[in-house]
């Protein structure tokens, strides 16, 4: 089963592989379990992470970020009122591009049609 692109379990069936291609895995971790870094745990390299609760401070944000996405991977924030202001301020200080995901989802595939960038 693959979880990340470096972390993968071999299975002595190979048909599986394939299969494992069209799959989709999610972890849900919680801030107290990040891998750290500074002790040699891996880092998850995720290809897209959800901060459902959007951190308050710039350093678990970071952390968040370091320890959880692959270089390549993309950031969705699930934002309610006030968490924008912190999230304009977290963009800014840390010189972020953080762009606007409309809130009816299925207009994403126009802005994938269009070739918008939208990743954060």
């Amino acid at each position: 089963m693959k979880w990340s692109q470096k972390v993968t379990e071999q299975s002595g069936d190979e048909s599986e592989t394939g299969k494992d291609e069209h799959k989709s895995h999610m972890i849900v971790v919680t801030d107290a379990c990040l891998p750290l870094l500074s002790s040699g745990e891996s880092a998850i390299s995720a290809r897209v992470l959800i901060n459902y609760e959007l951190p308050t401070k710039k350093e678990t944000y970071i952390r968040r970020m370091t320890t959880c996405l692959a270089a390549d991977g993309s950031v969705i924030n699930i934002v309610v009122g006030g968490e924008v202001v912190t999230l304009r301020s977290m963009e800014e200080s840390l010189g972020l591009i953080v762009a606007e995901v409309p809130i009816n989802v299925s207009l994403l595939s126009l802005h994938a049609l269009l070739s918008l960038d939208w990743k954060t």
